[in-house]
């Protein structure tokens, strides 16, 4: 191998080396940002779940009164009022998990499959290392 060879050979490992370097640094750039946005969709799913939360609460101190006043009155109208009032702020509760459970599951596809391609980036490096 000639001296011009080998300079040449080893400008082009050094270019790629840096383009290496410049590649990974943008992948991990994406990285962060998709963990960023799914931080942020995770909070947000954690914020309706503790709404949720407080809306079962009065729904059920809405059915408990309901009950009481079931017992006591016996009377139809006001137990029936505030069943409605009740099983609607359940079902609203309800609405609010599955919406919860589903920014949830975004926010960990979206976090996954930046990783996986960091990883795949990763693997397809070392096997050209090693090839070479």
């Amino acid at each position: 191998m000639s001296k011009e060879e080998d300079a040449s050979a080893k400008q082009l490992f050094s270019e790629t080396t840096q383009s290496l370097a410049v590649l990974i640094r943008a992948e991990l750039a994406l990285l962060q940002s998709a963990l960023s946005v799914s931080l942020t969709r995770i909070f947000l799913a954690i914020g309706i779940i503790i709404c949720a939360a407080i809306i079962v609460l009065v729904a059920l101190n809405v059915l408990a009164t309901v009950a009481v006043a079931a017992l006591t009155a016996m009377g139809l109208q006001p137990v029936s009022a505030g069943m409605a009032v009740g099983l609607g702020l359940l079902a609203l509760a309800l609405i609010l998990v599955k919406l919860s459970l589903y920014l949830l599951r975004r926010a960990y596809r979206s976090a996954v499959k930046p990783a996986q391609t960091l990883g795949r980036d990763a693997q397809a490096i070392k096997a050209a290392y090693h090839e070479h």
